[in-house]
């Protein structure tokens, strides 16, 4: 819900700016301050959701480990009768990363404590203050919430995106082309806006490296006609020898043969293998 909330700014404004020419500095300044409801929320909902991702990662040891008073503060009569464990007192959130780096094999990357520790501080002022100088960085939240779905489900985060989609209302009436269509619209999003060390860390994914077009990605967004393209496939290894591709949305391989592209102005030499016996460029996309 946190990613929604950010990306259907960032997906507003790219249509802003793809069907109208010549805004304004001022209704840009405009646009982002009205989002500043939207970011603040998504902010909100990532920390509710670190929380209870350290929470789960807590009771995986035992759930007893956050129960946050001694015997004679728990809830009357619990000692006769069965109680709801959402009776007890819990401990806060200022203490998870303490209790999850003492009884956790693999303890909390320093990145992940600090950005955990940041929104904290920034989500109780958020709600127990009128502060002007809070501030929702879209980046910062965008790249949090990556952070935390690595912490549950390691380099999974465009497949369980698209698990999401697919119970939302809109994709029980569109089916699976809305969900693939937003997926690599956001992925795309998401490569600009990240910090290459993060990608390269989380995904495997190089923003200096070159980027080709995902066949399987393509085909999936039921497109027929023009770009843009889902540019998320890199040659695996790195290298002019190299005859695979992976992408990192849609978690597949690509088979390719290194042979030079015959349309004009066209460098590329990685055409998919998977053609049955046609050329497809994954570097223009033209068939020959």
């Amino acid at each position: 819900m946190a990613w929604n909330a950010v990306f259907d700014v960032l997906l507003e404004f790219q249509e802003l700016e793809d069907w109208y020419e010549g805004i304004e500095k001022t209704e840009i300044d405009e646009y982002w301050k009205a989002a500043k409801k939207n970011l603040s929320i998504a902010h909100a909902l990532a920390q509710q959701g670190a929380e209870m991702a350290l929470k789960s990662k807590i009771a995986s040891i035992s759930p007893y480990l956050l129960i946050n008073s001694p015997s004679s503060g728990w809830p009357k009569l619990s000692d006769k009768h069965d109680t709801a464990f959402a009776d007890f007192r819990t401990v806060d959130s200022q203490d998870l990363v303490r209790i999850c780096n003492t009884v956790l094999t693999n303890r909390l990357s320093e990145q992940f404590v600090s950005s955990f520790e940041g929104f904290r501080k920034q989500r109780n002022a958020l709600f127990h203050t009128v502060d002007k100088r809070l501030g929702f960085p879209e980046k910062k939240i965008v790249s949090y919430i990556l952070l935390i779905a690595d912490l549950m489900r390691p380099k999974q985060w465009p497949l369980l995106r698209a698990s999401y989609l697919e119970e939302t209302p809109i994709s029980k009436t569109t089916g699976p082309d809305y969900v693939m269509n937003r997926v690599c619209l956001e992925m795309e999003q998401m490569i600009k806006l990240v910090d290459r060390k993060l990608l390269q860390d989380l995904f495997g994914f190089n923003k200096k490296q070159r980027r080709y077009i995902c066949p399987h990605c393509y085909w999936s967004l039921n497109r027929d006609s023009d770009p843009p393209y889902p540019r998320t496939a890199q040659l695996t290894p790195n290298n002019s020898q190299s005859s695979n591709l992976y992408c990192f949305v849609c978690g597949k391989n690509i088979s390719v043969v290194r042979k030079k592209c015959t349309v004009e102005d066209c460098n590329g030499n990685v055409i998919n293998a998977e053609k049955n016996g046609k050329n497809e460029c994954l570097t223009c996309f033209e068939y020959y």
